[in-house]
C-alpha cells in the first residue's frame, strides 16, 4: 500500500514541475515576449514602465529609467505606481 501511495506522489511532483515552468514562462508573456519589463511612453517629463513582478523590480530597469531622465539632466523621481493585470505592474517617474 505505501508504494502505491509513494507513486501516487512522485506522480504529482512530476506534474508540478512543468505545470510551474508553464506559468512561470507566461508570465512574462503580458509584458512582452521574453522581456522582463517594457517601456510604454517616455518623453522629456516622464517615463513609464511595465513589468512583470514576478521575474522584475525596480532594479531590473533602473539604469534605462535613470538614463532616459539623464539625457535631458534631470532625475527619475517615481510618481505613480499601479497594477494592472494581476503581476504586471505599471509604474510612471518623473523627469525632474
Amino acid at each position: 500500500m505505501k508504494s502505491v501511495r509513494k507513486g501516487a506522489a512522485v506522480s504529482r511532483a512530476l506534474l508540478f514541475v512543468p505545470v510551474l515552468s508553464a506559468v512561470l514562462a507566461l508570465g512574462g508573456c503580458a509584458v512582452g515576449w521574453g522581456q522582463k519589463y517594457e517601456v510604454v511612453h517616455k518623453d522629456s517629463r516622464s517615463i513609464t514602465v511595465t513589468y512583470d513582478s514576478l521575474v522584475a523590480d525596480f532594479r531590473t530597469f533602473a539604469k534605462d529609467v535613470d538614463a532616459h531622465c539623464a539625457q535631458f539632466g534631470k532625475e527619475a523621481v517615481p510618481e505613480q505606481r499601479k497594477d494592472a493585470r494581476g503581476v504586471v505592474q505599471t509604474i510612471t517617474f518623473r523627469c525632474e
